[in-house]
């Protein structure tokens, strides 16, 4: 429904949706309308780690995906940073940091994270999809894993494609 509204009249949480929408359609101008919305979402709410969080995926997956922006590092790595300040404990702002140190190659960092996400939000669809993943990508359990990527999918209405990586693994 968001989609169909003028952009002025988006609320905070509509501009978030729609910003998290990119993680489906990951091209230069989604990315790029992601980053637009984000930046009106907080302009709307400054104290919502998870659209800061959200930011600093969008802003690293211009890096992730060989996409040139100019300083998207240092951009993601700022908001990541609010983000944990203003709410070190949310689970979306754990698993985005889980990703991208997994990005970077931190094999430890994202154990840890992995299960810190976990511990924080057992009921956080993208953290138990990400957790089941984690889990069967690096050989720790299996059937664990696919409990896990089962139980994300029962946790979200209307899953992206990557809440299915753990059973294609």
């Amino acid at each position: 429904r968001a989609l169909s509204k003028n952009y002025d009249d988006l609320t905070a949480i509509e501009l978030l949706q729609l910003g998290k929408s990119v993680w489906e359609d990951v091209n230069k101008e989604t990315l790029t309308q992601a980053v637009q919305y984000l930046n009106r979402c907080i302009s709307l709410n400054p104290k919502n780690s998870t659209a800061y969080a959200v930011l600093a995926d969008v802003y690293y997956a211009f890096i992730r995906n060989n996409i040139p922006l100019s300083s998207a590092s240092e951009k993601s790595e700022d908001n990541i940073k609010k983000a944990i300040k203003i709410d070190p404990k949310n689970s979306i702002v754990i698993t985005t940091k889980f990703w991208i140190e997994w990005d970077k190659g931190d094999a430890i960092s994202s154990e840890v994270l992995a299960e810190e996400a976990i511990r924080s939000n057992p009921n956080e669809p993208w953290a138990i999809a990400t957790y089941g993943w984690y889990l069967i990508i690096n050989n720790v359990d299996q059937n664990k894993g696919k409990e896990y990527a089962g139980k994300a999918l029962q946790y979200c209405e209307h899953p992206q494609g990557w809440y299915y990586w753990s059973f294609a693994e």
